[in-house]
């Protein structure tokens, strides 16, 4: 039942407009009514719940369609780029993730030697790993998909390095290869 002031429980009276309740919805005599006072038919409050809400700024669908593209089309770049080559460790998205393959190197030095130099790596792709779970869990779907985005970019930022791995011709951060220094290169 309805009422001037909202909707009545029809066993005691009790207006749902006056409590203050922290549940997202509840059920009396067949009907639905939300925390908002809405009146909702039975059946409807699990299409309310499972409802994706639409866009409401049209700036923003645009501005996270435009920054999507632009990753996608990066990403393929990355993809044809030699990996042999010096073009991973020119892009910028390389100036982002060294910081965080050092660090872990120190973080897994308490480890021993081996969880060291496989640290570097395994930090680098741990944190875009992190991220990404973190927006999962917070259901920000966009922010993930950037998330998952920069996890692969990782795997393809540490290529050269494998494909290095026997040789140890790269160039590496101290100014020297892996092949002039002994146990330098990972």
């Amino acid at each position: 039942m309805i009422s001037r002031t909202g909707p009545l429980c029809l066993r005691c009276g009790v207006t749902f407009a006056k409590l203050r309740v922290h549940v997202s919805s509840y059920t009396v005599e067949k009907e639905t009514f939300s925390a908002h006072g809405q009146v909702w038919p039975d059946g409807q409050v699990k299409k309310e719940w499972m409802k994706i809400p639409n866009e409401e700024n049209p700036i923003l669908l645009f501005g996270r369609l435009a920054l999507w593209l632009g990753l996608v089309t990066w990403g393929v770049k990355f993809m044809f780029t030699p990996v042999s080559g010096e073009g991973f460790n020119q892009s910028y998205m390389h100036l982002i993730n060294l910081p965080f393959h050092e660090a872990w190197h120190v973080i897994f030095s308490l480890f021993g030697r081996f969880i060291q130099v496989l640290g570097g790596t395994l930090g680098q792709l741990l944190i875009p790993l992190i991220v990404s779970v973190s927006f999962l869990l917070r259901s920000n779907y966009f922010a993930m998909s950037v998330g998952l985005w920069w996890l692969g970019q990782s795997f393809m930022d540490i290529a050269p390095y494998i494909d290095d791995a026997r040789a140890g011709q790269l160039m590496l951060l101290g100014g020297v290869t892996g092949s002039e220094v002994v146990d330098y290169h990972e």
